[in-house]
């Protein structure tokens, strides 16, 4: 009977550390998600539709939690470009939301200026629109590097407050020196 119950409790401890894990990206709902991104210091902002049910959102959500350590949070590496946000479509709260932005897949992502998506319309062309390209932290890093024409890595480091862009570095390295990282 112990065992049992230490192999329970272990198993509830990791289960609710793991779904906290990595947390980054910034969770917003129907109460808060105009003003935020609105008033966001980002220029950008990608946006996770989700639903906590569906094996695709659930596996997706550590890749998509690399590229929001990057630009969210205190230690983030590129602060002020990009709000990685996410958006829990299985609330109640988020129904109409999620219908605004016609989430009809999950997990489904948005791209676009901070700022435009409260005025956004599913048929608008232009300011913000669905990324295809996602199915991992290095494509969707490489796609939104494409959209603003950037050079950022997973390998980026945050070095005594200040951005180190360690898979150029190691690149420029190897090109000026023929030194093998």
């Amino acid at each position: 009977m112990s065992w049992l119950y230490l192999y329970l409790v272990v198993t509830l401890c990791l289960l609710h550390y793991n779904k906290n894990i990595g947390d980054y990206a910034a969770e917003l709902n129907a109460m808060n998600f105009d003003e935020v991104l609105k008033n966001s210091p980002s220029t950008f902002a990608v946006v996770l539709f989700f639903v906590d049910f569906c094996r695709p959102c659930r596996n997706y959500k550590p890749q998509y939690e690399k590229v929001a350590r990057l630009f969210n949070g205190a230690d983030a590496v590129h602060p002020g470009i990009i709000s990685v946000t996410k958006v829990d479509c299985a609330l109640q709260i988020n129904a109409k939301l999620c219908a605004r932005f016609s989430v009809h897949y999950y997990p489904m992502l948005l791209w676009g200026l901070s700022s435009k998506f409260d005025s956004w319309e599913p048929d608008q062309v232009g300011d913000v629109r669905r990324i295809e390209a996602r199915h991992t932290a290095d494509a969707l890093l490489r796609w939104i590097n494409l959209q603003i024409g950037t050079s950022f890595s997973l390998h980026d480091q945050n070095i005594e407050g200040g951005s180190f862009l360690t898979g150029t570095l190691s690149s420029w390295l190897r090109l000026q020196f023929n030194v093998i990282l």
